[in-house]
């Protein structure tokens, strides 16, 4: 190939001289929310800082013979690390003695936005850094909605650092092929100038927060755990994090929410020991539609219905999630 006729790649993007949007003040965060979570931690990569929280084991007489678990809970879009705390404080209970990681997803709580399309690769990075700060060779991993492409994305092509995977309402098996071409056209961006600001408000229609409850701030102070203010902190992430719109986007259109049977396929054949959880009524997921696609995939892990509950199952459910969990980890 003559040089006057090579391609080249993309320039690389940058903003005042840096490759990410720092998160807002732990501070701020703190004020508002941050009186049910461990101490917030934070290590600094390339694509800038992610803020994690360890919850340690707690049952009061713990398992002197059962080796020590390690787990790494990962997030949906929307509501970072503390949407998942309840559930990493009930497994943390468990009498096999657990340590339970959860962090902030790019873009989201107290974790930068990287300036780069928002691949699959950019959020194993996050695990990789986690990982190797902490000194875990391994984990047992769960990801929640977004968090369970992530998570199988991640045990896809990290299967070594995976002792078992837990999908609970998993994106990954939608299909754009049953959209309308008008919703893949807008939602992808359009034709250029003018249509993203468009695409961003039709997707954040779709993923953002619901209705803020009234009284909130008074609820959450009192009932802590049983209460977190999920809508809530969308909107301070919204209205604080400067770059956690274009991190929602970026997932959104990038991550793998889409079209990933082959990742699913992967993990098939991996021989990972996995789990996967479904709401009964998930209306982004849906319960025979997910079955269905699984089915043709040749899917061999166990697949559990959780009645009575839609696409909110860790917050709602989140008793039960725990239970199915370590029942599944007694058998490994």
């Amino acid at each position: 190939m003559f040089l006057h006729n090579a391609s080249t790649l993309p320039h690389p993007f940058q903003l005042n001289g840096q490759v990410s949007i720092p998160p807002p003040p732990t501070e701020d965060f703190n004020a508002l929310f941050g009186h049910v979570l461990p101490r917030a931690q934070t290590i600094i990569s390339y694509w800038g800082a992610t803020t994690y929280y360890l919850i340690q084991p707690s049952h009061p007489s713990p398992s002197t013979t059962d080796p020590p678990r390690r787990v790494i809970l990962i997030h949906g879009v929307g509501t970072p690390a503390i949407g998942l705390l309840p559930l990493a404080t009930l497994l943390a209970a468990a009498s096999t003695p657990t340590t339970v990681l959860i962090y902030d997803n790019w873009g989201h709580g107290l974790s930068s936005t990287p300036l780069t399309p928002h691949v699959p690769g950019l959020f194993h990075s996050q695990i990789l850094h986690l990982l190797s700060h902490l000194q875990w060779t391994s984990a047992h991993i769960l990801g929640y909605s977004l968090g369970g492409i992530i998570a199988a994305s991640f045990a896809r092509y990290h299967a070594s650092l995976v002792e078992s995977l837990v999908l609970v309402a998993p994106a990954g098996l939608l299909r754009k092929s049953r959209l309308s071409a008008w919703a893949r056209f807008v939602e992808w961006g359009g034709w250029g100038w003018g249509w993203e600001g468009v695409s961003a408000r039709k997707i954040y229609g779709f993923i953002g927060p619901g209705v803020v409850e009234e009284g909130w701030e008074e609820k959450f102070k009192v009932k802590g755990l049983d209460a977190i203010p999920r809508e809530a902190v969308q909107v301070w992430e919204r209205e604080k994090h400067s770059g956690h719109m274009l991190s929602l986007i970026s997932s959104y259109r990038y991550s793998g929410i889409y079209d990933s049977h082959d990742t699913y396929t992967s993990i098939a054949k991996s021989g990972i020991t996995t789990l996967t959880l479904l709401g009964e009524n998930d209306g982004f997921f849906e319960v025979e539609y997910m079955k269905k696609e699984l089915e043709l995939l040749a899917w061999l892990g166990k697949v559990q219905v959780v009645n009575g509950v839609g696409h909110g199952i860790v917050a709602e459910k989140t008793k039960e999630v725990k239970d199915y969990v370590l029942a599944f980890w007694d058998t490994l």
